[in-house]
C-alpha cells in the first residue's frame, strides 16, 4: 500500500509483457464491488488527491492469451490538525 497526504499527487505506472503486447488499463474498486475505469494506458496520475481517492486500484494487462492483474492500495491521509 502507498500512503499520501491529502492534496498531494501520485503517479502509478504499470507494465505488462506478452505477445501480442497487452493493452493496459487502470481501474478503481468501488464499494459495491464494481470497477471504475480510469485510464487506458500504463500510467495513472492523481493530482490534488482527496481522502475519497483512497482505495484499491487495479492495473490489468489484457491480450488474446489472457489477462493479468495487480492491485495496489492507496491511502490518502487528511491534514493533521495542530493543537496549541
Amino acid at each position: 500500500s502507498t500512503k499520501l497526504q491529502e492534496g498531494g499527487s501520485v503517479t502509478m505506472t504499470c507494465s505488462s509483457e506478452g505477445l501480442p503486447a497487452p493493452e493496459i488499463f487502470w481501474s478503481k474498486k468501488l464499494d459495491n464491488g464494481n470497477l471504475q475505469h480510469l485510464s487506458g494506458n500504463a500510467t495513472l496520475t492523481l493530482i490534488s488527491t482527496k481522502m475519497e481517492d483512497s482505495g484499491v486500484y487495479l492495473c490489468e494487462g489484457i491480450n488474446q492469451a489472457g489477462r493479468s492483474r495487480k492491485e495496489v492500495e492507496l491511502i490518502i491521509q487528511g491534514e493533521q490538525s495542530e493543537i496549541d
